[in-house]
């Protein structure tokens, strides 16, 4: 498994394509995403949130979606950092305004998917939040998101990195953190996302449920009028598994739920 980015791009089948900034913007330098075709005439896509700590994207979930008819693009939120300091959370909704329009309007999907995994799912929620007039997704999808320090994913995130001991140099993955906090109070008192929001997230070990913080932690009050909250025994989009027996429910599940809200045209393709 390799992390899908605007270096590798080629290597993988993927075009690095340029963001400009936003009209007026001079903050924010210029930017990069990936995308792959999936080979045939389609216009819907996947819009993968890729975010600082999260360890790879897995070119097994790309497969997934180009075989159903998506093209894939990863957007990297690192590439949203000017140089020399921290973005700010109107600095990645920016580079995220631009990724969107990249996908729909310069490229023609009219059905785009957001998929986001750890603390990109949070920016990612906060933003589909911020945009939900504009309706700059049709559906979210969020893999063991980082809904707040008290919660049983981030102690568990916490204990891999004490394990493997501290990571060398002011890194792009040290930053985020600054401003995660904020967001996660923000997002735990409620969003109002417009399009319909799937929450797949794996059940504490038992060693943390124990710690007592974690067992009271509760999701946010609320994310919007349509989300599914699906616990899985084991993985979740985004992160490795070798069971077959789980990668197989991962994807049914997906199939299934993306069958229930998209337009009947792509579920005739999912199911």
């Amino acid at each position: 498994m390799s992390l899908i980015t605007a270096e590798s791009a080629n290597d993988q089948g993927y075009q690095a394509i340029p963001l400009p900034r936003s009209p007026g913007d001079e903050a924010v330098l210029i930017a990069t995403m990936v995308r792959r075709s999936c080979g045939r005439r389609s216009r819907r896509a996947v819009l993968y949130v890729h975010c600082l700590h999260d360890p790879f994207v897995q070119p097994e979930l790309a497969a997934w979606y180009l075989e159903r008819g998506f093209h894939f693009y990863v957007a990297d939120l690192r590439a949203a950092r000017p140089r020399g300091r921290e973005a700010t959370l109107a600095e990645y909704f920016g580079y995220l305004d631009s990724a969107a329009r990249q996908v729909r309007d310069a490229d023609g999907n009219d059905t785009i998917l957001v998929s986001a995994h750890q603390a990109g799912a949070v920016i990612a929620a906060l933003w589909c939040h911020a945009r939900r007039a504009a309706r700059s997704a049709e559906a979210l999808i969020l893999a063991d998101p980082e809904f707040g320090e008290d919660q049983h994913w981030l102690y568990r995130i916490l204990a891999v990195r004490q394990a493997a001991g501290p990571r060398a140099g002011p890194g792009a993955e040290s930053r985020l953190p600054e401003l995660l906090p904020r967001v996660q109070r923000r997002v735990r008192r409620g969003l109002d996302i417009s399009c319909p929001v799937l929450v797949m997230s794996r059940p504490p070990p038992d060693s943390i449920v124990a710690s007592g913080a974690a067992s009271r932690a509760g999701p946010p009050t609320r994310l919007g009028p349509h989300v599914t909250w699906l616990r899985l025994a084991s993985a979740v989009p985004g992160l490795a598994t070798h069971d077959r027996a789980i990668r197989k429910r991962l994807y049914d599940e997906l199939s299934r739920w993306l069958g229930a809200y998209l337009s009947a045209e792509v579920r005739d393709q999912l199911l």
